[in-house]
């Protein structure tokens, strides 16, 4: 309704006022903007009617004939942004499909509820991908090839298309609904032994705007990639501990216990994880794990309550799993902040309506379960008249004997369930799970409670660098392209390479570097896009790339020019002109580190003490064999901020402009070797870059439109990070204060303290120090320089 709403009140004010003049129109090969998500998908110009995709057609893939136009390139390109699977295994199919059906409320219509938008088209589901040679037959129909009084009565198949040039064609079936949102792709590679549903792009890097429009390119705000990690074994976990402790008894417990010990197949880490429930371990952990009556009511009180946000007009923003009131104290300030700065943002088109969530029984359990045989209701001191089969089971004792007295003949028996469970823990059971980490309690109430829109890849358990970082989803719009670059003097690593410096720290010389490394990291061994020199490797969906595989030349050429197309979304109505005496302000004061094209800086920061945060033009060289931060040799890990540069060799990677006071666990990501700077305890990390241990000022082009602030997104707003009054930053002595990010949940000393009110620390940060350029600014100036900034 709103969007509707929303689009006629536009076509209202076009009759009256000249188009060009009050409505911005963003015209271009593809429509990456709009108040429609399938306007935005283009679905029917990237996959056609047989089901060949827009690069099929491009590269001349299939058989087809190829298409080298530049708007083809354009829509292979956005091919690869929507749907490209890369053949990389991601997440289980049936993991995805389990917890949909049976916990729709949890995780709501194609992960809604964690942050994906739900995608109705028609999907691909590749089975394989095999070699075409020219001239072979790719495509048949079947023909009548006898007829009797009218009838066919015999058919055979003809050839309708031959291939036009040697290439690579998918198997695929092409079905009405995969059941997964948008960023998500079925590919031949398996994961844990399931058809695997990859990551593309879009699942983290397509939007939302404050006005509802969907924009490809910015970062999608709604997504916790920590939540959605640590939630998708939620229900696996929750279902073997109901199976554990529902019923307190130690012939149940122990035959399930039994088979969890005794099972050779599964790692310990796997065997943890799953008797771990997350509703109790992220609020409380020391709270008694159990589903009897005399454990029941005090653990429900425990659990965590989080907070649903929802539009006036029904529409979801968000799910976060904290509670100004309910949650855990630690993050009670920052959830109260939150809300009020969604009621900002979303007020002048709807306003935000909140309602508690509470990851409780019912949520994840439903009213009852039925346990499966050879359980009988004597297991339990019940009635042994009653049948012995499948029943109703509810969380309490009593409740369960009161069900199966009142409803022992017209019992609706929840076999199915069961049936599914056991056959899908069966095969997590023989898969290959030895090298899936598994969150441990800590690491699993790290991610949860991270906060919006955040991404990091690295962080544990996903590597083992064991340096925990939380790094914002980055907007990937405003990318300059590099002709921009050529033409800008600043754009230059120390050696004179030209480089758009991407990534947080800086270190990725280009977007085919940042793409490489990401399809290669991710698995892929996809024919039509790596090449290796070991035979056995490509088309071997068992296997992984070495160090002899590189991407073909060209096969990513159209996604980067796709990408390089996205530009931040102009304003429905067009802006009155940007402040002078704000411009003046970003002249004097923010260009000598916002030098860039878009705003970017055009170097690297290092770690420093607040009071020595600044430009540094002579920066020192640290001695040999020597990191520029390290951890000191206290029970309690604090980090000592560098004054120098790394010694290893970073002339064509970064340049250095200084330092800045932030948060210095960056500078360990991949805990780099002090002589090399190439990844130390995290190999599998290799890259063509090294590790610059600094960060770089982002981009400022679209900032109107950005909810996170800094690396790690814990400012909300321009006012944040100009420290005006009643932000987390408005005094020196806010912006110097650290927090814990990490508490140590996984040792009994750990547990106990955290129920106890008094948590240990296992790793502090500071997320609203450094930046301290601006503080100084009277209001009015502060003022003037946001609403210019906006204007970017």
């Amino acid at each position: 309704m709103l969007k509707t709403a929303m689009t006629l009140i536009l076509s209202v004010f076009a009759v009256f006022i000249p188009l060009s003049s009050s409505i911005a129109i963003e015209q271009g090969v593809t429509t990456d903007v709009s108040f429609e998500l399938n306007e935005v998908l283009e679905y029917d110009r990237l996959i056609d009617s047989k089901g060949y995709s827009a690069c099929d057609h491009y590269f001349g893939w299939a058989g087809l004939p190829p298409v080298k136009t530049e708007e083809q390139k354009l829509l292979c390109g956005k091919y690869q942004f929507l749907y490209e699977h890369w053949s990389t295994a991601g997440i289980p199919k049936s993991t995805l499909q389990f917890n949909e059906k049976w916990y729709p409320k949890f995780y709501g219509d194609e992960l809604s509820h964690f942050g994906y938008f739900p995608d109705d088209n028609p999907k691909r589901i590749v089975s394989d991908i095999v070699p075409v040679q020219a001239g072979q037959c790719v495509e048949t129909e079947k023909v009548c090839s006898a007829k009797i009084f009218g009838h066919c009565i015999r058919w055979k198949e003809q050839c309708v298309r031959t291939a036009q040039q040697s290439s690579w064609q998918e198997i695929f079936e092409l079905v009405e609904d995969d059941q997964l949102p948008v960023g998500f792709q079925l590919g031949p590679k398996k994961g844990l032994g399931f058809e695997s549903a990859a990551f593309a792009c879009a699942g983290c890097h397509m939007g939302t705007l404050a006005d509802g429009r969907y924009a490809i390119g910015m970062a999608n705000k709604n997504l916790n990639y920590g939540q959605v990690y640590a939630g998708f074994n939620t229900p696996m976990q929750a279902t073997l501990i109901a199976l554990t402790d529902l019923l307190n008894n130690p012939m149940i417990g122990g035959i399930i216990s039994g088979y969890l010990e005794g099972n050779d197949e599964l790692p310990d880490d796997f065997l943890n994880g799953l008797l771990i429930h997350p509703g109790v371990a992220f609020n409380n952990p020391g709270t008694e794990v159990g589903f009897s009556y005399d454990k029941y009511p005090s653990m429900i009180s425990d659990l965590k309550t989080g907070t649903c946000y929802f539009k006036d007009n029904g529409a979801l923003i968000r799910c976060d799993h904290r509670h100004e009131e309910k949650g855990p104290q630690h993050y009670r300030a920052q959830a109260k902040k939150m809300f009020s700065e969604l009621k900002k943002e979303y007020s002048a088109y709807s306003g935000v309506v909140k309602s508690d969530w509470p990851m409780a029984m019912k949520e994840l359990f439903g009213d009852a379960y039925c346990m499966p045989k050879p359980l009988k209701p004597s297991d339990w001191g019940g009635d042994d008249s009653l049948p012995w089969s499948q029943f109703e089971v509810s969380l309490s004792l009593q409740q369960t004997a009161r069900n199966m007295a009142e409803s022992c003949d017209g019992l609706r028996w929840n076999v199915y369930y069961w049936e599914e469970f056991a056959q899908y823990l069966g095969a997590m059971s023989s898969a290959d799970t030895g090298a899936v980490a598994f969150p441990s309690f800590s690491e699993q109430e790290t991610m949860i409670n991270a906060g919006f829109n955040v991404l990091d890849f690295l962080i544990a358990p996903m590597s083992d660098d064991h340096v925990w970082t939380i790094s914002r989803i980055p907007n990937v719009v405003g990318i300059p392209s590099h002709d921009e670059l050529l033409a800008d003097s600043e754009m230059r690593t120390e050696s004179g390479v030209v480089s758009p410096m991407l990534s947080l720290a800086g270190n990725v010389t280009s977007l085919e570097t940042f793409i490489r490394s990401f399809v290669l990291l991710s698995g892929s061994v996809d024919p039509r896009y790596v090449e290796c020199g070991n035979p056995n490797i490509v088309g071997n969906w068992d296997a992984s790339p070495d160090d002899t595989c590189e991407l073909i030349p060209g096969t990513i050429d159209p996604l980067i020019a796709y990408i390089l197309t996205l530009e931040p979304p102009q304003p429905v109505l067009n802006q009155s002109s940007p402040s002078i005496r704000g411009r003046e302000l970003f002249n004097d004061s923010c260009q000598g580190c916002h030098s860039g094209p878009k705003g970017e800086s055009a170097g690297v920061f290092l770690f420093s003490e607040i009071e020595k945060e600044g430009l540094a033009s002579n920066i020192e060289t640290c001695p040999d064999n020597t990191l520029t931060v390290e951890w000191t040799g206290e029970s309690l890990p604090k980090a000592i901020f560098n004054h120098c540069r790394p010694s290893y060799d970073t002339t064509h990677s970064v340049k250095y402009l200084g330092f800045i006071g932030t948060d210095a666990n960056y500078s360990r990501i991949g805990n780099p070797v002090p002589s090399t700077g190439k990844p130390g305890e995290t190999p599998e990390l290799e890259t063509d870059t090294v590790a610059s241990q600094g960060v770089k000022a982002q981009r400022l082009v679209g900032v109107r439109y950005r909810s996170e602030m800094f690396h790690h997104g814990q400012l909300r707003t321009l006012d944040d990070v100009l420290c005006k009054p009643d932000t987390p930053r408005a005094t020196k002595e806010l912006r110097t204060e650290p927090f814990c990010l990490v508490y140590d949940l996984d040792s009994e000393e750990g547990l106990n303290a955290y129920k106890k009110g008094e948590p240990i620390c296992i790793q502090e940060w500071f997320p609203y120090r450094g930046h301290e350029f601006g503080c100084d600014l009277e209001n009015e100036d502060k003022d003037a320089l946001i609403e210019y900034l906006k204007s970017l």
